[in-house]
């Protein structure tokens, strides 16, 4: 069994992209003037996905923890781009929905440019490299879970 080099560790680099792509894709919001961060996207794609669903859904879904996506949801909801509800079956429960600007702004500008970002990371990279690098992350993921 080989020694432990943090440096060549498979968890730092995955936790290092991680970062990174958070780190590009504000800075790409930012340029191109589009009201959101990387965190408040996912959780609007998730919801895009998977509307009306409750807070803690959605907290699971983004894996964040409740309060985390309390905050990102309340900020969102400020900016227009959310809105919430108290849930029918239950009082306790507040349901979360996109508005009509959230919707505009992430099918016209924020989408695109998470998948125009994303273009520029892998194209210097084969298909089959990346099929491959994809499907790894997956495993590894799956053996986590």
């Amino acid at each position: 069994m080989k020694g432990y080099d943090y440096n060549k560790s498979i968890g730092l680099k995955v936790v290092t992209l991680s970062r990174l792509i958070g780190f590009g894709l504000n800075k790409r919001f930012r340029e191109l003037n589009c009201p959101l961060t990387f965190e408040q996207w996912k959780i609007m794609t998730a919801l895009n996905y998977q509307e009306g669903i409750s807070q803690n859904q959605l907290a699971e879904i983004v894996e964040k923890d409740y309060t985390t996506v309390s905050k990102i949801v309340n900020n969102l909801i400020k900016k227009n781009m959310l809105r919430r509800t108290t849930d029918v079956d239950d009082k306790r429960t507040y349901n979360v929905f996109l508005t009509k600007e959230g919707k505009e702004i992430l099918d016209n500008l924020a989408t695109e440019q998470v998948q125009a970002f994303f273009d520029t990371l892998v194209e210097d990279i084969s298909e089959h490299e990346v099929e491959i690098f994809s499907s790894v992350l997956e495993r590894i993921i799956k053996k986590i879970q």
